[in-house]
């Protein structure tokens, strides 16, 4: 299982790349954040759903795409990956 939350401060899209050597990379999930704010400061977040690994992925990682021209962003991930 793969599993990962991301978090930001600007409108991104959160993808989640597993691999078997490190060099060639495939996206397993991609997902759009949503805006969870209720008072006015964004607050973004994307609960990407548990992924089951293939078992010729033996690395895992997370990447982001800003989509917000305007803010650069800050963003927090968490990684759980699981045999």
């Amino acid at each position: 299982m793969v599993q990962a939350s991301v978090h930001g401060t600007a409108v991104f899209v959160a993808y989640i790349d597993g691999s078997a050597d490190g060099s060639s990379w495939y996206t397993i999930e991609r997902n759009f954040a949503a805006d969870l704010s209720s008072d006015g400061s964004p607050r973004y977040a994307v609960p990407v759903p548990s992924t089951p690994t293939l078992s010729a992925f033996r690395q895992f990682r997370v990447r982001i795409k800003n989509t917000d021209d305007s803010n650069s962003g800050s963003f927090t991930v968490a990684l759980c990956v699981k045999e």
